[in-house]
């Protein structure tokens, strides 16, 4: 891993974000799978790069994938920074464009405190957590997967020897998850077939991180969701692929509901 300092001109898609950073100085850090430009201090854009190589690092292991893109990552010092980039989606809070020359990500340096536990990392541990699903793997997997996946994903944390832990509460979704459509098992399973309307798509993010966590993380159901994933890629409907997985669809949701 090696860093070096480089003009501003070298990061401008990002400084059209930051005017007033004209005369600031950015660092370019790389290591095997990532190129990340930060106007941070080196010690601040070390541990980055370093957690999001232990992020990729588990994400290959689990998903068997062996390929070795590299990202790269522009983190601008603030949000409203990179809204400026999407006018089109002002409440944007991170982006990646997948292209033939390589997956570019973009993010914030910290998050504003409003956001509560939802820190810049997270975001960018959810867009890389798509990337490595869409572009490494060459299974489908149905949106609620992908965005359950991605939120199961984003929760990880590193413990105090740097050793990385996935699975815990995603707490971000508590609200969605009790005070808003309250989609069944069932609703969730079809919803490629029959998309969320309006405010309904949180439902994907929430529910899709409920059931994604509870088919791999608690035990209760071991190789159901992967068997689920075989039955949908071999062709055969949503709920059916379920049923042939789970079995009583109404009996799992009794079972995400407690």
């Amino acid at each position: 891993m090696k860093f070096r300092k480089i003009a501003l001109a070298a990061a401008a898609v990002i400084s059209l974000a930051a005017p007033s950073l004209a005369h600031a100085e950015w660092l370019e850090a790389k290591s095997r799978h990532f190129i990340v430009y930060g106007n941070m201090p080196e010690p601040a854009l070390r541990q980055r790069i370093e957690r999001l190589e232990k992020f990729d690092a588990a994400l290959r292991s689990l998903f068997k994938v062996e390929t070795s893109e590299v990202a790269t990552i522009y983190v601008t010092s603030t949000l409203a920074d990179l809204q400026r980039l999407r006018p089109e989606n002002p409440n944007v809070a991170g982006f990646y464009v997948p292209s033939a020359q390589g997956a570019t990500g973009f993010v914030p340096e910290r998050m504003p405190d409003a956001y509560g536990d939802l820190s810049a990392e997270r975001i960018l541990f959810h867009e890389y957590a798509h990337h490595m699903l869409l572009s490494n793997t060459t299974q489908y997997f149905p949106g609620w997967v992908s965005e359950g996946l991605a939120e199961l994903f984003m929760s990880a944390r590193f413990d105090d020897s740097g050793n990385i832990i996935i699975g815990r509460p995603n707490t971000n979704r508590g609200y969605a998850m009790f005070s808003t459509s309250r989609w069944t098992a069932r609703r969730l399973i079809e919803s490629d077939v029959n998309p969320p309307k309006g405010d309904e798509r949180i439902e994907l993010y929430s529910r899709g991180w409920l059931m994604c966590h509870y088919l791999l993380i608690s035990g209760k159901r071991p190789g159901q969701f992967f068997r689920f994933i075989e039955q949908v890629n071999a062709g055969a409907k949503p709920l059916e692929a379920a049923e042939r997985a789970f079995g009583d669809l109404d009996k799992l949701e009794v079972e995400l509901e407690r």
